[in-house]
């Protein structure tokens, strides 16, 4: 039988019998996955040609490829993307009146004034400012939409920056300052096989929220001198419990394997480690509606956006009532509250950098595996929709999300051959960053690291880089 395009086309019901089946042997396969990712490969270089669809190799196709895929649209609109509050583009804004004049060709009024908003210069106050970084650098509007108090005199000032960056994010985002302090219903410890203290507390935020926060700490510790604080973040794994090293699930041992344990390594480290059960995972689950999605967030996501907010805000908001509570509780938990981190990997590692972005009492941050501009990464693959913040390309890239962390130490790992965030994706970002941190007088303070395999938390390379700094 000829496998010709057309004879394949005239013997549609056959081939695509043999297309679906396709997908059975793939489903019980699913154990072997080394051979069942082969298969998918292959299936996906065939699928032009024995796919339903009609495509450019064989007869009757549409127009060319590409001009019906959605993400063409999307990608071509990454290269228009605004990014008007970046931090480069701030800078890039404050011109000189020469050469903004130089520049600027607009036509002047009867007395002689530039009839256009793109005028040199602009008095407020009695203060000279450019009209370009009002326009760039705000909210893209006119003059008269400008503050006042808004202007600064100091040209490419990061402070300021920052403050207009950071207003501009928790907006996008449908962040507010948690600023209730959470109270404590119940707690209980337990000793763990690997001979650390664990006390699970219970926080009580509003009579529909909850928080579980487990202190992991080294009972033999003895010192008049109050500890450090690692907040400790998992990805999408199965809950918190990897942190303490506790395998719950059958996946967990090869999570644990892959340096999940962060409140191992930081109680290892001098720190008193505080696992936070990320909403969604582990003990809070999805536990009362039946009908959901496979994957943990999607739904949350879904039930945010309606309520105005992203699931990474309420996530932050839910680290905010931890740390408020851990500062009010700091003198009988013996920790030191100007002294507190935070760590994660992969969606626990944006979760971080998210909540030290809005939050400047979290003195420093790992962040493993998460790290890349939304343009090269995250917008161009499958990705959980947890981490996505409407219209944030209008406004910053990943690299001002770092940049509000300035200048506090942050260490960037991943691996070279991570597919999702490859190295040469965190160092871009990290060098995009650098000018803030230089700016700021801690140029040093922002670091990337490579580990020399997959996606995966490297904590060999990430803690040594990371004690450097702090």
């Amino acid at each position: 039988m000829s496998l010709s395009p057309v004879a394949l086309q005239n013997s549609a019901p056959i081939w695509r019998e043999g297309f679906f089946s396709l997908r059975k042997i793939l489903y019980i396969l699913r154990q072997r996955p080394l051979v069942a990712a082969r298969l998918l490969r292959l299936r996906q270089k065939l699928t032009p040609i024995l796919g339903p669809w009609p495509s450019p190799q064989r007869p009757g196709a549409t127009p060319p490829v590409g001009t019906l895929s959605p993400s063409a649209d999307h990608f071509a609109a990454y290269a228009q993307a605004a990014l008007r509050l970046s931090w480069s583009r701030f800078c890039a804004s404050d011109k000189t009146d020469d050469q903004a004049e130089a520049s600027t060709h607009t036509p002047a009024d009867t007395n002689g004034n530039s009839a256009s908003r793109g005028s040199t210069r602009s008095e407020i106050d009695g203060k000279s400012v450019s009209q370009v970084t009002i326009q760039n650098a705000m909210d893209g509007g006119t003059a008269s939409r400008i503050d006042p108090s808004d202007v600064t005199n100091e040209k490419n000032d990061p402070r300021e920056w920052q403050r207009r960056a950071r207003e501009k994010l928790s907006l996008l985002m449908g962040f507010h300052d948690n600023t209730n302090l959470p109270e404590l219903e119940h707690s209980w410890r337990d000793m763990l096989p690997n001979g650390l203290l664990r006390e699970a507390c219970y926080l009580h935020l509003s009579p529909v929220r909850r928080v579980v926060a487990s202190l992991v700490l080294d009972p033999t510790r003895q010192s008049a001198i109050a500890a450090p604080v690692m907040l400790c973040l998992q990805g999408h794994t199965s809950g918190a419990h990897i942190s303490w090293g506790e395998a719950r699930e059958t996946i967990d041992p090869a999570r644990l394997a892959r340096g999940g344990d962060f409140a191992v390594q930081a109680v290892a480290r001098g720190f008193v480690a505080v696992c936070i059960e990320q909403s969604g995972f582990g003990e809070r689950r999805e536990q009362e509606v039946t009908h959901q999605w496979d994957h943990p967030c999607i739904d949350q996501v879904n039930r945010a956006l309606l309520l105005g907010r992203t699931l990474l805000a309420e996530r932050v908001m839910d680290i905010q009532a931890v740390i408020n509570w851990l500062v009010h509780a700091a003198p009988h938990l013996q920790i030191d509250p100007h002294r507190i981190h935070a760590m994660g990997n992969s969606g626990g590692g944006d979760t971080a950098l998210y909540a030290a972005a809005l939050d400047e009492r979290i003195a420093g941050v790992i962040a493993g595996s998460c790290v890349g501009r939304f343009r090269t990464t995250s917008g161009r693959r499958k990705t959980c929709p947890d981490t996505v913040i409407p219209g944030i390309l209008e406004w910053l890239e990943y690299d001002d999300i770092l940049a509000l962390l300035a200048p506090r130490p942050l260490v960037a790992v991943s691996g070279h051959k991570d597919h999702i965030y490859p190295f040469a994706e965190v160092a871009a970002a990290v060098a995009g960053a650098q000018p803030v941190y230089a700016r700021l007088g801690r140029p040093e303070h922002i670091r990337a690291v490579a580990g020399p395999a997959g996606h995966r938390f490297y904590p060999d390379v990430a803690w040594p880089a990371f004690m450097e700094l702090i």
